[in-house]
């Protein structure tokens, strides 16, 4: 094993749009005062194991208010490819000097920073091209997260043509274990919860997250996994705002 392959700076690109099939502009829509996208970002300042944060949006107008965000919460952004999502994230890690990259979505809220900094643990003493958190398998959507080398970025970039492959920056990553080695890290204990979902695709989601921030959030601290667990536990009525909502790819 060369155990020196996953060393280097650690970069975070965030991953959001305005644009949204089944709920447009939700990044930017109000959380217990907060953008969505805000929460995100704020959230993962608490890592210990990034270097940096970069949120990588488009070129588009409407786009430009997330750039603005960025910078409101001390954090760099990079504008690219609508489309082409996975040469967006290879330009913003080249331009922010990213040897390792995680990889999360504007639609997470409430990712988890101490869950992110295991992940990013875990894969510094692995030999694998790509790890992810085992969502939705054992860990509950909105947890998700996704890191990888920045060679094997420039793989996928490289061997990936079909318009799904470039829209999904990880999808050929984890289809073609022939050629990137692939981990997944499985939730442990409370964490298991695969039912549980709270990303944010739809009004339904919206509304348990922010049903969520409401019942736990206190100032200066950090909603933790376990806490929303132990609530969607305690309350089916919670879990069955957006029991019905089907993941799309």
């Amino acid at each position: 094993m060369d155990k020196d392959k996953n060393k280097g700076k650690v970069l975070c690109i965030i991953q959001a749009r305005m644009g949204s099939e089944r709920l447009p502009g939700k990044v930017m829509m109000d959380i217990c005062g907060k953008s969505m996208i805000e929460w995100v970002i704020e959230r993962l300042k608490y890592c210990k194991n990034l270097n940096r944060i970069v949120l990588a949006t488009t070129e588009k107008a409407e786009d430009s208010i997330l750039c603005q965000v960025a910078m409101k919460c001390g954090v760099e952004y990079f504008a690219g490819s609508e489309h082409d999502v996975l040469r967006r994230y290879l330009d913003a890690a080249m331009k922010f000097d990213g040897e390792i990259i995680i990889r999360i979505t504007g639609d997470c809220p409430l990712v988890d920073p101490f869950i992110i900094d295991e992940l990013i643990a875990d894969f510094m003493e692995s030999n694998c091209d790509y790890m992810r958190l085992d969502v939705p398998d054992t860990f509950p959507r909105g947890l998700d997260g996704e890191i990888f080398t920045l060679n094997a970025l420039k793989r996928a970039d490289d061997i990936a043509g079909e318009d799904k492959y470039r829209e999904h920056v990880t999808l050929i990553m984890y289809q073609r274990s022939d050629i990137f080695s692939i981990c997944k890290k499985k939730a442990d204990g409370k964490l298991q919860r695969p039912q549980y979902r709270f990303c944010v695709d739809t009004a339904e989601d919206l509304e348990l997250v922010r049903q969520i921030y409401t019942r736990l959030y206190k100032a200066d601290e950090l909603i933790t996994a376990e806490e929303i667990i132990d609530l969607l536990d305690q309350n089916p009525n919670l879990r069955q705002i957006n029991s019905q909502v089907r993941q799309r790819i």
